[in-house]
């Protein structure tokens, strides 16, 4: 994550927080298969794969178009930080998505003018 943004209280999600994330939707969809979009595909790919799961990877020149139409159609979806992530679910059908509750740094100016239920749509379930 850029460092600007978190001076501003933003927090980027943690690998347990995707463990967490890939267990609830696990549980929920027991053949689910997990498609990976990243802007950082090498830590993604060190961090997210998984013996129990099945994990795919998207190639790493997707275009962030291409990116984004494959996130919408997507039936269900992990979101991380962030507004591509955050327009890919809100712009998607999806029934089920998670999302890091974990942001912003309490007391940061994001804290202060955030609120939760004005940006996670209410089917939205927030983990951390």
């Amino acid at each position: 994550m850029k460092s600007h943004l978190r001076k501003f209280g933003h927090i980027p999600a943690p690998k347990s927080y995707f463990d967490a994330a890939i267990t609830y939707m696990s549980n929920r969809h027991p053949h689910c298969v997990f498609i990976v979009v990243s802007n950082d595909m090498p830590w993604a790919k060190n961090s997210l794969k998984s013996a129990q799961h099945t994990v795919m990877f998207a190639p790493d020149k997707l275009s962030p178009e291409v990116s984004l139409t494959m996130l919408t159609m997507m039936d269900h979806l992990i979101i991380s930080v962030g507004t591509f992530s955050w327009w890919s679910a809100y712009l998607s059908n999806a029934t089920d998505v998670v999302y890091f509750n974990g942001t912003p740094e309490p007391l940061s100016f994001y804290d202060v003018a955030f609120r939760a239920e004005d940006y996670y749509l209410p089917h939205w379930v927030g983990l951390s």
